[in-house]
């Protein structure tokens, strides 16, 4: 009795095209594992670049607004009349949308520009450089700058939103359930996430 094997068609069948069709599904499965590897990583690297981008931007922002708030203190300090210095840089609110106020050596406040909506913080709250500012209900975030770090001088301080830094849209851009956003100074503390209860810590 003959072999089912022996027959010509079965044999093509059996040595030629289902070795073919197990070597087509080897390289499309093979195919889309490795471009869903690629596209993954190139994601990776875009959000990676992204983030680096926008905190390099937020850092350079708020280096840029210490400087200001660090000239303020200098004017000030050789000023006979701090609070008519303020009203008459009216331009600081550009820099600071929240306001500006100086303090004397011991955090006692000696002039401010506080615009409508203004949030001005206690200096002596916080030794950090850059500390967030959080209220009850409150819908932007403010983040308070202090220059310089000498507490023995008169001290300036600065407060802007991350709406004026353009940052929360920025984050937000890409927020998701999947996803937390934070942005971080320094010194480790919250400065912003996008959940409000993890701010300040």
């Amino acid at each position: 009795m003959k072999s089912r094997l022996s027959s010509l068609p079965l044999q093509l069948l059996v040595f030629v095209v289902l070795p073919l069709l197990v070597l087509l599904m080897v390289v499309a499965f093979g195919g889309v594992a490795l471009h869903q590897a690629a596209m993954r990583d190139m994601l990776v690297d875009h959000n990676r670049q992204m983030v680096a981008g926008a905190a390099a931007n937020l850092s350079e922002q708020l280096v840029q607004r210490r400087s200001v708030l660090r000239e303020l203190v200098t004017t000030a300090e050789s000023a006979d009349d701090v609070s008519s210095l303020l009203e008459q840089a009216r331009w600081l609110s550009t820099f600071f949308d929240g306001g500006v106020a100086l303090y004397d050596a011991e955090g006692r406040l000696l002039a401010a520009l506080a615009p409508d909506g203004g949030v001005l913080p206690d200096v002596l709250q916080s030794s950090a450089a850059i500390f967030p500012l959080t209220e009850a209900g409150q819908a932007t975030p403010f983040i308070a700058i202090t220059a310089p770090q000498d507490t023995d001088a008169m001290r300036a301080v600065g407060v802007v939103s991350l709406d004026k830094l353009s940052s929360e849209s920025m984050m937000s851009l890409h927020a998701s359930d999947s996803a937390d956003i934070y942005l971080l100074g320094a010194d480790g503390l919250v400065l912003f996430h996008s959940d409000p209860a993890y701010i300040g810590q």
